[in-house]
């Protein structure tokens, strides 16, 4: 189980910083 919720968490993290790697240029643009 913990071993499961550690993937689940790093799978998490790594689709969040995709969606700010893609989001941040719109953002300073935006600035």
């Amino acid at each position: 189980m913990i071993h499961v919720s550690s993937v689940l968490t790093k799978r998490r993290l790594m689709s969040y910083r995709l969606f700010w790697n893609s989001f941040k240029p719109a953002l300073q643009h935006f600035t």
